[in-house]
């Protein structure tokens, strides 16, 4: 079995997770027309990876509301550390 293969092969996870959590996840399945939970879990897990490289590099996200015209910080709820400082780290 390639790396590959066996990166793609699926694992079993079993999660215990609060009721509003779960709530979450079918509003998100509804509100995305999303085949199932763990499609909702998978699309959410490639979404904060991608915000975690996007927030690491150093970028910054804004959002417009309809109307206002103006651009306001959106701010995340977990801590990156930076791509540099991360780089630093693994040499030292």
């Amino acid at each position: 079995m390639t790396a590959i293969e066996a990166a793609e092969k699926p694992h079993r996870l079993n999660i215990v997770l609060p009721e509003m959590t779960v709530e979450r996840i079918n509003a998100l399945r509804r509100k995305t027309l999303a085949a199932s939970n763990t499609e909702v879990i998978k699309a959410a897990l490639r979404t904060y990876a991608a915000l975690v490289e996007q927030i690491a590099d150093g970028n910054r996200f804004y959002v417009s509301r309809p109307g206002e015209g103006q651009f306001h910080p959106v701010t995340f709820v977990f801590d990156v550390v930076p791509n540099e400082e991360a780089k630093k780290a693994a040499a030292a």
